[in-house]
């Protein structure tokens, strides 16, 4: 039976890493959707929030086990986050690195990544995964690895 509250360790490891005391009410329905493994589509107003309901799932998968993917073994689970904006990218890798998750950026040219279960985020722009044969190659790899794919600032993406 799929939860209908989110879970006080969950909760609880939020307030540490991220210092929130509580979730507002879209990132709890969030929350609560992958949890039961759904496919979201979620779209607010920037500064929101949002950001949020896509940098806890490593600490939701940690607290609730029922919220890892059906389709895979994998103990670790990677977030696929594709973003169009650089600028966005960096900051968004530099906070979760700060609040000490596990982060790669296909941006930087002196990253090496050649297995998902070793990061918590993998960051890349619309063009890296069709664009480039070893992106394909990595993906179809590591698809099992893969908890979510995330799209962020979608609307700034002139075509897919």
């Amino acid at each position: 039976m799929a939860a209908k509250t989110i879970p006080s360790a969950f909760l609880q490891k939020i307030k540490d890493r991220f210092g929130y005391e509580s979730l507002n009410k879209f990132q709890e329905d969030v929350v609560l959707e992958a949890i039961r493994r759904s496919d979201i589509f979620l779209s607010v107003k920037t500064g929101s929030g949002k950001s949020l309901c896509f940098q806890c799932l490593p600490d939701l998968w940690e607290t609730v086990p029922e919220s890892k993917t059906a389709h895979s073994d994998s103990d670790r689970f990677t977030v696929l986050v594709v973003t169009p904006l650089l600028s966005i990218t960096q900051e968004q890798v530099d906070f979760l690195q700060n609040v000490g998750l596990k982060v790669v950026s296909l941006e930087d040219p002196d990253s090496s990544l050649t297995d998902l279960r070793c990061v918590d985020f993998l960051f890349c722009s619309p063009e890296d995964i069709p664009a480039e044969e070893w992106g394909r190659r990595f993906v179809k790899k590591n698809r099992k690895s893969l908890g979510y794919v995330v799209v962020d600032e979608a609307h700034t993406t002139i075509s897919w």
